[in-house]
């Protein structure tokens, strides 16, 4: 079967016949996927979704896919989502979307005449708790990406993979909304010539996101002018004294420019950061990076945008470990919220810690 018919079967064929005599090796796979998605028990009741994530994940990883393209989501300790990526050739626009959901309605054994978290085949077509609703379509899809990759097959358009829970049970989880609020924007507070902004978006250009914006704060007039009673060491740095540290918002621009970077998925917010972070329009964040030196910076990043972090989004301070201000700031922001999560040291300097709730 050429490839481009056997794709179209495998996105719309849901829990049907077997067919193992038509395609033994493709559908070996996809049987093997789904008796492993079948055994293990995701309804709400048991809760083993991240157990049947972690399955697929696997099975992505070990056909060749990079580990950097395939993303296991833990909302909560009882839920799995897997996110990955297939890259295209980049000739034939943006990515398609593969959705289906791993979750399942809870099955007594006396409701069945076979066992539901046991994959059977009876004349061709197979029966099991969410053979159609939904993990036949999550193997499908597993293993479509998965023989892809093994085949060298690129399409024109990458591919992405969105495998959730929670539909099932939507007024307790929903998957998909957690997708669509948790893992949102990204932000640098404190740019200076703009090189690491300018990484995150061309992050987001190299993997097709056109749907995140990478928010650009600074002063663009160096740092603010230091007081004794914000913080003593502030004011003993004096970094207002350094024109080098004042590049004009222009020049940042230009910078985004000369890497075909400048577009609407960046917005710049200039302004002391006391100013323009608290009445910024972000919604969530994924990423934070603050570099804004001085505790009064930091303090101001801080409380005004770690709100906004979803939970597995990161916040990198970029002078712990290297600015007095910006370990006291850090410290005392960390003990008035009661956040445990362990702070961890960049090699070279600075520091990063990962919000779990």
């Amino acid at each position: 079967m050429p490839r481009t018919a056997w794709s179209l079967l495998c996105l719309t064929l849901l829990a049907v016949p077997a067919l193992a005599a038509q395609q033994p090796d493709h559908r070996a796979l996809e049987r093997e996927i789904l008796r492993e998605l079948i055994e293990i028990n995701t309804s709400d009741s048991a809760g083993h979704t991240m157990e049947a994530t972690q399955a697929l994940a696997r099975r992505l990883r070990e056909a060749g896919l990079p580990a950097a393209d395939v993303h296991v989501l833990e909302p909560s300790a009882r839920q799995g989502m897997l996110v990955a990526r297939y890259r295209g050739t980049g000739r034939g626009g943006r990515p398609i979307l593969l959705m289906a959901h791993l979750d399942v309605v809870d099955a007594r054994a006396e409701d069945w005449s076979m066992a539901p978290y046991t994959l059977h085949e009876v004349d061709g077509y197979y029966y099991g708790r969410g053979t159609s609703d939904d993990k036949s379509m999550a193997a499908i899809f597993v293993d479509l990406l998965a023989s892809y990759e093994r085949e060298g097959y690129r399409p024109a358009r990458s591919i992405k993979l969105a495998l959730t829970c929670g539909e099932e049970t939507p007024y307790d989880f929903n998957g998909v909304q957690y997708l669509l609020t948790h893992h949102r924007d990204l932000i640098e507070a404190g740019v200076w010539r703009g090189g690491a902004s300018i990484f995150m978006r061309g992050i987001l250009k190299a993997f097709d996101v056109a749907d995140r914006r990478v928010w650009v704060a600074d002063s663009f007039e160096g740092l603010p002018p230091t007081e004794a009673w914000v913080h003593a060491a502030d004011a003993k740095l004096a970094l207002d004294r350094f024109a080098d540290l004042a590049v004009p918002l222009e020049v940042v621009r230009a910078n985004f420019a000369r890497y075909g970077l400048l577009d609407e998925q960046v917005v710049f917010l200039k302004g002391w950061f006391r100013n323009s972070l608290p009445g910024a329009p972000i919604e969530r964040l994924a990423v934070m990076r603050l570099d804004g030196d001085l505790y009064e910076s930091t303090m101001d990043g801080l409380t005004c945008l770690y709100p906004l972090l979803s939970p597995g989004g990161f916040v990198i301070l970029d002078d712990y470990n290297a600015v007095a201000g910006c370990n006291d700031a850090t410290d005392e922001y960390r003990d008035s919220m009661a956040i445990q999560e362990p702070l961890i040291a960049i090699e070279g300097g600075g520091a990063f810690w990962r919000k779990t709730g």
